[in-house]
C-alpha cells in the first residue's frame, strides 16, 4: 500500500464516517375522525332566539314559558312592559332558594319570585339564559 492510498483511506474515514445504526420505526397510528368530519357535516347552532327555542309565549306585555336546566324545567314569566324586560320564576326549588344565589330571588307573593341580576339585560334570550344558569349552578351545588 503506497502512501496515496493511506492518506485516500484516512480521508475517508473522517469525510464518511462509520454509518450510525437509525432509530427504529414508529409505529404510525391512524385515528378515526369525529363522525361529523368523516360524513362532511357540520353541527351549526341553531339561529333562531331563544324564547322561540324554549317556546315561550307572548301575551301582551308577558312571555309564559320554562326555564330549562338538565335537572328540570321551572315555570317562569318576563314582563316587558318597561324599558327592561323583568324576569320572574314560579315556585323554584328550595335548594335555589337556600343556595348559593339565593339573593337573586326575591319573593313577590303567591310562589312568584322575582329574579334580581347583577347587571340588568335589555336582552331577553340573554335574561333567560341567565336564570337558567343561575338555577343550574344553585341545583349543582346541592347535588354533588
Amino acid at each position: 500500500m503506497n502512501l496515496f492510498d493511506a492518506v485516500a483511506r484516512a480521508l475517508a474515514r473522517t469525510v464518511n464516517p462509520p454509518s450510525v445504526p437509525a432509530p427504529p420505526a414508529r409505529a404510525v397510528v391512524k385515528r378515526r375522525a369525529p363522525a361529523a368530519v368523516r360524513t362532511g357535516t357540520r353541527a351549526v347552532p341553531d339561529a333562531r332566539p331563544l324564547v322561540e327555542i324554549r317556546e315561550w309565549k307572548r301575551n301582551g306585555h308577558e312571555f309564559k314559558g320554562c326555564y330549562r336546566t338538565t335537572f328540570g324545567s321551572y315555570e317562569g314569566l318576563i314582563d316587558v312592559s318597561s324599558v327592561k324586560p323583568q324576569f320572574f320564576i314560579v315556585n323554584p326549588p328550595a335548594s335555589v332558594l337556600n343556595g348559593p344565589h339565593r339573593a337573586c330571588f326575591r319573593p313577590r307573593g303567591k310562589g312568584l319570585y322575582f329574579v334580581h341580576f347583577g347587571k340588568s339585560s335589555f336582552d331577553i334570550d340573554a335574561g333567560i339564559a341567565a336564570v337558567e344558569r343561575l338555577i343550574y349552578q344553585s341545583l349543582k351545588k346541592r347535588r354533588r
